[in-house]
Order: structure tokens, then C-alpha cells, then sequence
């Protein structure tokens, strides 16, 4: 198991998280630090953002199982995996909380297929069964 402190999007640069210190269910990211609720958050701190392609050179092809729970920040995680996701077999554990049809279509162009879902965990895969 390896750690990394970044922040996983679509893009490769400087980011803010937004958090509430006394809550670990509200926090969000963005690019420049305009969200715009943020009286939701008491702390934002500068973080480095990556897309996970970039970390996968590290994996050796080696990565079957993906677990996203990034508080409304899945779709940009998932444009940051495009290469994983259309050249590796693999099952993704989401929590969706808001657009899960967009999600879901954006997963279908990389033949990734809803298996599961309860409550708000969605599990994917593109492996035949």
C-alpha cells in the first residue's frame, strides 16, 4: 500500500480543498479557490492535483479495484483515468452523490457497466462475467 499526497482531477496543477474541520462528509476542491459556498468551509489549503493516469505509470498495470468517494468530485477524478479506463480491466466502487447519468454515460464509452448499486455506491467493471 502507497500513500500519496495529492489530489486526484483531470488536470495536473495547483488546487485548493475547501474543508469544514468539524466535519469530514463537507469538502470540495477547485482550481482557484472561487468555489462559491464557501462559508460551508472553515479551512482552504493549497494541495497539488494530478490525474490518476499520471500515477498509474507507478502501478505497473497492476491496479484491478479503484474506490472514489470525493464528495461531488467524481467526474473529474474519472477524465483524469481515461487512459486506465480504456486500456485496463478493473472494477470502480463510486459514491455518487449528484449526476450519476453522466457518470454512468461517461463510464459506458469505456465499456464499464453498472453491477451493483445501493444507496449511493455504485459498483462498475468492464471484466465479462
Amino acid at each position: 500500500l502507497k500513500t500519496y499526497n495529492i489530489a486526484l482531477g483531470e488536470y495536473e496543477g495547483a488546487a485548493v480543498l475547501h474543508y469544514n474541520q468539524h466535519s469530514s462528509g463537507i469538502a470540495t476542491i477547485d482550481k482557484d479557490g472561487s468555489h462559491r459556498k464557501l462559508s460551508d468551509y472553515t479551512v482552504n489549503e493549497a494541495i497539488s492535483c494530478k490525474p490518476f493516469d499520471a500515477l498509474q505509470l507507478e502501478f505497473d498495470n497492476n491496479v484491478k479495484l479503484v474506490k472514489i468517494d470525493v464528495e461531488g468530485h467524481e467526474l473529474s477524478v474519472l477524465k483524469g483515468m481515461q487512459h486506465f479506463l480504456q486500456n485496463e480491466k478493473a472494477f470502480l466502487f463510486v459514491e455518487i452523490n449528484q449526476n450519476d447519468k453522466v457518470i454512468i454515460e461517461f463510464l459506458a464509452q469505456f465499456n464499464f457497466h453498472r453491477l451493483n448499486i445501493r444507496a449511493n455506491d455504485y459498483v462498475f467493471s468492464n471484466i465479462s462475467t
